[in-house]
């Protein structure tokens, strides 16, 4: 229903609440959206509270009776208070709504009006200018009640006329030829005036209700865009009614301990999350296990869920990508080894305010105990913070200063207390450095749970690092082309910008509100700039008051191409989709702009 009102506001409220955006184009949409859900093991359905037609209703048509009777293998969750999201207002009102017997009643009592008026005013109101009355009587009922009605009354109108006040009178023949046009017009005018004064009256109270409506309208956008407005949604009244009733709020991957726990098994867990760099440390860390031979399962956050990974044995190690809210949904929970990377403002809608998001992350340590490890990134204010205090042993990790008892990067290199680790120049999927810290952060916990430095040095050089995440997508005569369509707003590519020497930069989609000014100290790096989408104007603009040249494409398929020429033209040795941008003015998600890329890379000859 949000994307009914304003398709643009449903996806910046997606944005802002982390949730991937699809579009589902389907004749079945039940069918479509379990697909959907399948392929993407999704275990919870929520459904809005709509309102269908009443037939549907009756029938069991609905969409929430279809996903009840076909969505076995899913939870199913309802909004059971309209008040957990405004209802959204409608700009057009409904007809006015007359009870439907007096509606009609009042037809033949109009006609019976005028027909009395009629006798009453004989002898000085000629028999056929009763006929202008009958007519005005029908343009009433148009307007009033609709074109059906003006209908009837027309009918009645005629008939009346002509039984009561021409000769021959009372009957229905007709003496006077005169008398045979003015019937004649009276039908045919009285029959156009029913449906043009009906579709009248309904734009004026289409036109008196607009400004009602838009005021509704206002006030809905207040409350769902205004501050603290994302917390009435959906899961918050579900949560609310939930704790009233003294029933639990858990996560899946608190199901997902408990379920190992009951087996028998003594698996460890670690829990890794931050603002930045979770699905890439975690999918590190899981690399690194798995080519070293361990028994090794990876969800949560970065999927697939928790709940449906498989009971490891006792020598097994959960990684599991952890947000804020998953955190604040556990009870039991335990994390061997605890990873909390950094932490930058976000998600403050939902937390309130900074300490609240970190108090929220905090979760992650929550019940940990001597034995266990608690590896914390040292990078910004709130490193020292997580780590006083901790009954856990403190691991600090940094991108770029020392740390003595952790992990650290100096430089490309990998170093602990005890000397180098690794060469990251050797590892080509963790450019950059943003990624020294969530490298350093994945060899510390591989390190605590027993991998040799030697088959960590080999795990980073073969890790093949994720999708749309500064994916290296193949070299074309000489020159690597480079996808990250993850980037969706300027601070998420200005990483990629800092990471390569001079590029060809594709970027545009659904601008971000502040636009690329803020990468202004990166321009110096672009040999050109290749942009598509809504924002290619505006970008060309902000490129040109720094001395950046740029062309507008405007679509990827002929961005690409036209980026290959450029780098060769300009001697520059990468070609990086680093958007900066949402990319549903052409694209479902940053996924399907990711593969469209990396197809048209793969289409372009060695040699232009």
């Amino acid at each position: 229903s949000l994307a009914a009102l304003d398709p643009a506001a449903a996806l910046r409220l997606a944005e802002a609440l982390g949730a991937e955006v699809e579009t589902l184009v389907a004749s079945d949409l039940p069918a479509a959206i379990l697909a959907h859900a399948r392929a993407r093991n999704a275990t919870h359905l929520v459904l809005g509270r709509g309102r269908p037609p009443r037939w549907r209703r009756l029938l069991g048509r609905t969409l929430s009776a279809a996903l009840l009777r076909a969505a076995r293998d899913f939870t199913l969750h309802m909004v059971p208070d309209p008040a957990a999201a405004p209802a959204r207002p409608s700009a057009v009102p409904r007809e006015r709504e007359w009870p439907r017997g007096l509606a009609w009643a009042l037809v033949p009592a109009g006609i019976a009006l005028v027909v009395a008026l009629g006798f009453a005013a004989e002898g000085w109101l000629p028999e056929r200018m009763l006929g202008m009355v009958f007519l005005a009587l029908t343009v009433a009922m148009s307007a009033a009640f609709g074109p059906w009605h003006a209908a009837a009354s027309a009918l009645l109108g005629f008939l009346c006329w002509n039984f009561f006040f021409l000769a021959p009178r009372y009957t229905l023949g007709i003496a006077e030829p005169a008398d045979w046009l003015g019937l004649g017009t009276f039908a045919l005018v009285a029959l156009l005036l029913a449906g043009t004064t009906g579709r009248l009256g309904r734009s004026m109270r289409i036109a008196r209700a607009r400004m009602a409506a838009l005021g509704r309208l206002v006030e809905f956008s207040r409350r769902l865009g205004g501050p603290g407005g994302l917390p009435e949604l959906l899961p918050a009244v579900a949560e609310e009614a939930a704790r009233a009733a003294g029933v639990p709020v858990l996560c899946d991957a608190e199901l997902l301990y408990r379920a190992v726990r009951a087996a028998g098994s003594a698996a460890r867990f670690v829990g890794i999350t931050g603002t930045n760099g979770k699905s890439t440390t975690t999918a590190l860390l899981h690399h690194l296990l798995a080519r070293a031979g361990r028994a090794v399962a990876v969800g949560g956050n970065l999927g697939p869920a928790a709940i449906g990974l498989p009971i490891l044995n006792q020598d097994g190690i959960y990684v599991l990508e952890m947000s804020s809210y998953m955190l604040e949904r556990l009870a039991e929970l335990r994390f061997d080894l605890g990873l909390m990377l950094n932490l930058t403002p976000d998600h403050i809608d939902r937390h309130g305010d900074m300490p609240g998001y970190a108090a929220a992350k905090a979760h992650l340590f929550d019940r940990q105990g001597g034995g266990d490890l608690a590896i914390i990134g040292m990078d910004d204010e709130w490193g020292p913070r997580f780590a006083e205090g901790r009954a856990a042993r403190v691991v600090p990790i940094s991108g770029h200063a020392p740390q003595p008892g952790g992990v650290w990067a100096e430089g490309r290199l990998l170093r602990d207390d005890q000397g180098p680790i690794a060469d990251l120049d050797r590892a080509a999927a963790l450019p950059g450095a943003h990624n020294a810290q969530n490298a350093a952060a994945a060899v510390a916990a591989a390190l605590a749970l027993g991998l040799g430095r030697a088959e960590i040095a080999a795990g980073l050089a073969s890790f093949p690092g994720l999708p749309h995440r500064q994916e290296r997508v193949g070299t074309r005569a000489g020159i690597l082309f480079v996808n990250d369509s993850k980037a969706t707003n300027a601070d998420s590519a200005a990483p990629a910008l800092a990471s390569y020497g001079r590029v060809v930069w594709i970027a545009g989609g659904v601008p971000k509100q502040g636009g690329i000014e803020a990468l202004a100290p990166l321009f110096p790096r672009i040999a050109r700039a290749v942009l598509i989408g809504q924002a290619a104007e505006a970008f060309a603009a902000t490129l040109a008051r720094h001395g950046i040249p740029a062309e507008l494409a405007g679509t990827l398929e002929a961005a690409v191409p036209a980026a290959f020429a450029a780098a060769r033209a300009e001697g520059a040795g990468t070609v990086l989709l680093s958007p900066a941008c949402a990319s549903f003015d052409q694209f479902s998600g940053f996924e399907a702009r990711g593969d469209a890329f990396r197809a048209l890379v793969a289409a372009l000859p060695e040699d232009a």
